[in-house]
């Protein structure tokens, strides 16, 4: 008895230390046995548990590396030499009965396909060239047909797979970046749409980055460009983290979250570093995670085996049926009988809502083999198995004995039992969804009692590998980990709320489903959140509300922006909450409804400026030191400045000063040679030349950000997001023979813009999703004008005298103290308090009256 109390114990503690947190990965990384070398186009596939990484590398090898966790790796493995893929760029590997098929286009020149009988290789060459441009990638679909996708010039070009080793007629998916060349395709299948992820522009620019796409159509058409969201991974301004693009999306060992593979480009440009982000899902709605270089928390791990031992061991018990169960070559499970039913149970976890795993072949026998799942005991139980004599997969649920309901699906034509393939199920309540091979083939409606998993045999000898089982699906995951902040937060990745919250969903893309949050008074909204440093940020909640209502946001329970009123929204907007200071770290971040009812959809939270300050530039001696970005070319003629290249950008303020919020920009601006596209940029970010050689010219709308100009008889507004988009324009003559002052106040989502008359705006505009932080500077296309005298001046909130209290802990970091008046009313700390007497409570409670 009490050796079995002992191992019941111990199987309890392996289960809850599945999902324990330890250290984490850090972007960018090396890998083992090629610390030195250049790891561009990460791709990532699974296969029988393991992890297998490839990269281009840049010379006449192919590498590849295997993990179970993503965070070992094994030492480079060469798994190609083959005389066709010296230089290989971007080899993708995957595998089918039996066989790994790999895609790769040597030095951009053309596409071969390769096999090996391993992951590891070694892959041999099985056709000539097949064209194609470059970066060739493959997907299988439920049917299992076969899909070929790469890049070219007009966008992302996909096609049908004749066979394993041949391409089909070219389809132009409708998905092309910035009107330049679109490379790096990744498509992937969830929840019955199908998401294509896409890199451009220029791999050796700053601004390259990641779009993705939706459709619900099929893998060739229906395309929808997220706009709205794009680009969904992007930073030109991180010494050591810029470039980012060419990946992969993959679940992740928990089997249920999405990572996201990539690289960056270092400052030299002489090598590219292996990165991961995590993805969550807001319903159908990607969310990528990242960009991040500071330290993740370690993806979490399901329970597993992968029978690398001699024993069965306590993890497993044998039926009462029996059968010839053992493990062969410290590689698998293999039950050897080829008469009767015969089950083996994985003890370690039982779950009412989970994603499972398990790998299979056939090796006797014309019965069938499979998996167990959501077994109760002996007589409630389902199976999913391939039946070996009609190459069909049979999924079946039994309730008290009872065959309760049986389906079978036919599988492709060369569908071979006795190799390797992969059964997953995903069980979210009564609902269970079951696919073979990635192929989703069923979805059944099954009891919720909690269950077990494991492996059955009718009538058949089999060979079973690696098996998991996780608590997580359909997203879940991703509430187990710390999201990354600065970042962007769906409502609805709350680890906690109460009983004033309602979880509501609108339409996605018109092809899917997101959530969004419905808050009364005395709502609670909790997220663990990951803060990149001590500083103060700027929070950019998307919301709709009905009447003016008030919250606060706390930090492990200690408010730092308190009574914050929100003003009425009858459509969604965004109202910017400043300066609030986060200590760096694992924290959790709360929002509470201190009265009145609203919708909170997201939000985003961009690093602030903790000491904002004037900046300028007269331009009489030379360049001033506080320009932090410039592009093109420029000069200083007679004391001004001249977009003598005709295109280009200058941005003012360093790498602090990169996320002002609100401020008043100006300067003098003149046409002496008739020429007008040129003007302010406001809140820019992620600037960026294009093309190999740092063009200003095919980089021209390369930024986030706002552009005020001057047109001989109109002013314009628009707003760029690696495009142009006019948001506003008035009428006004300007005369190109004067020198005019230009100026814009941006303050929250509202955007004033003047020209010569400093007192009446010519364009008043509020941005309904804005850009919420940047910098202030100049921009020039196809235009030789003249800048002087430019000023950027911070927006600073008028002193009250009531020093702020510091967070403890963190000496740089303060927290908001509660400010009442003498009624005893609690008063916003962002707003503009007259000249009195105030009492202030602290963070530890302490009251203090202030004048």
């Amino acid at each position: 008895m009490k050796k079995i109390f002992s191992i019941l114990l111990l199987l309890l503690f392996v289960c809850a230390s599945q999902f324990v947190q330890a250290q984490g990965w850090k972007n960018p990384m090396t890998l083992p046995g090629l610390e030195n070398r250049s790891l561009g186009d990460p791709y990532i596939m699974k296969y029988r548990g393991y992890y297998y990484l490839y990269v281009s590398a840049g010379d006449r090898n192919i590498y590849c590396w295997r993990s179970k966790d993503l965070m070992e790796w094994s030492s480079s493995y060469i798994c190609c030499t083959d005389e066709t893929t010296a230089v290989a760029y971007a080899p993708e590997v995957i595998y089918w009965n039996g066989k790994f098929y790999m895609c790769t286009s040597p030095r951009g020149g053309g596409h071969y396909m390769l096999t090996s009988d391993s992951p590891m290789g070694p892959f041999v060459h099985r056709t000539g060239n097949l064209g194609r441009d470059i970066d060739g990638s493959m997907f299988v679909d439920d049917d299992g047909s076969w899909y070929f996708y790469h890049a070219n010039n007009g966008g992302i070009r996909g096609c049908t797979m004749p066979t394993h080793l041949s391409y089909g007629n070219d389809v132009d998916l409708g998905c092309c970046m910035s009107g330049q060349w679109t490379e790096g395709p990744c498509m992937f299948k969830r929840n019955g749409l199908y998401y294509l992820l896409y890199t451009g522009n220029h791999v050796w620019t700053n601004g390259y980055r990641i779009d993705y796409a939706v459709s619900n159509g099929g893998p060739l058409t229906g395309f929808r460009p997220q706009s709205d969201q794009n680009p969904i991974l992007i930073d030109t301004e991180t010494p050591t983290h810029k470039a980012l693009g060419h990946g992969t999306a993959f679940v992740g060992p928990d089997l249920d979250t999405y990572f996201f593979c990539y690289h960056n480009l270092q400052d030299n440009k002489a090598r590219r570093l292996l990165n991961f982000e995590r993805i969550a899902w807001n319903g159908d709605k990607l969310m990528m995670t990242g960009p991040t270089d500071w330290e993740q928390d370690k993806p979490l791990v399901a329970t597993n085996d992968y029978f690398e031992r001699t024993a069965i061991g306590p993890s497993w018990t044998i039926a009462d049926d029996g059968g010839s169960w053992a493990i062969a070559e410290e590689d698998h499970l293999c039950q050897t009988a080829t008469e009767g039913t015969h089950t083996a149970i994985f003890n370690p976890c039982s779950y009412g809502s989970y994603t499972a795993e398990f790998t299979l072949k056939a090796v006797e026998g014309d019965g069938s083999c499979g998996a167990l799942f959501s077994r109760q005991d002996a007589e409630n139980y389902c199976e999913a198995l391939i039946n070996v004599a009609e190459k069909t997969f049979v999924v079946s649920a039994y309730t008290e004995g009872t065959l309760q309901s049986t389906e079978s699906y036919s599988l492709p034509a060369d569908f071979n039992p006795a190799c390797w393939h992969s059964i997953r199920v995903e069980k979210n309540g009564t609902t269970a969804r079951v696919y073979i091979d990635g192929m989703r083939k069923a979805q059944l409606t099954i009891s919720e009692t909690a269950g077990q998993i494991g492996y059955v045999t009718h009538s058949c000898a089999a060979d079973f590998g690696y098996i998991a089982i996780s608590p997580y699906v359909d997203g879940s995951g991703i509430l187990d980990v710390s999201l990354p902040v600065p970042g962007i937060i769906a409502s609805s990745l709350c680890v906690e709320k109460n009983d004033e919250v309602t979880p509501a969903s609108m339409t996605f893309s018109s092809v899917g489903t997101t959530m969004y949050m419905k808050c009364e008074t005395g709502s609670v909204l909790k997220y663990n959140v990951n803060i990149q440093r001590d500083n103060v940020y700027n929070i950019g909640l998307r919301y709709r509300a009905t009447k003016v209502m008030h919250f606060r946001v706390l930090i492990d329970g200690e408010p730092v922006a308190d009574n914050v009123e929100l003003p009425i929204a009858r459509t969604a907007r965004v109202f910017t909450i400043k300066d609030v200071p986060m200590p760096a770290g694992r924290h959790q971040l709360t929002f509470e409804a201190v009265d009145g009812a609203m919708y909170i959809y997201e939000y985003n939270i961009k690093r602030g400026v903790k000491n904002p300050h004037v900046m300028s530039d007269d331009f009489e001696n030379g360049f001033s030191s506080e320009w932090g970005y410039k592009e093109g070319n420029w000069s200083i003629v007679d004391g001004k400045l001249e977009s003598t290249g005709k295109y280009g950008k200058m941005l003012m303020g360093g790498y602090d000063d990169i996320h002002l919020t609100d401020y008043t920009v100006e300067c003098d601006i003149s046409y002496p040679n008739g020429q007008m596209n040129a003007g302010l940029l406001i809140r820019a970010t992620n600037a960026s030349t294009g093309g190999a050689d740092d063009n200003p010219v095919l980089g021209t709308d390369f930024l986030q950000g706002y552009f005020f100009l001057a047109g001989s008889t109109s002013v314009a507004l628009g707003k760029q997001n690696y495009s142009w988009q006019t948001l506003a324009s008035a009428s006004k003559t300007v005369s190109t023979d004067e020198t005019h002052h230009m100026k814009v106040e941006v303050e929250g989502a509202n955007i004033r813009c003047y020209l010569d008359d400093m007192e009446k705006p010519l364009i008043n505009y509020t941005d309904t999703k804005p850009f919420i932080t940047g910098r202030a500077g100049l921009r020039a296309h196809d235009s030789s004008v003249r800048f002087d005298n430019f000023v950027v001046t911070p927006m600073v909130k008028e002193e009250t005298g009531i020093a702020p209290v510091l967070y403890e802990g963190n000496a740089s970091v303060s927290a908001a103290p509660r400010y009442y008046n003498l009624n005893g009313q609690m008063l916003s700390p962002g707003d503009n308090l007259p000249h009195g007497i105030y009492i202030v409570r602290s963070k530890s409670g302490t009251r203090k009256v202030v004048r």
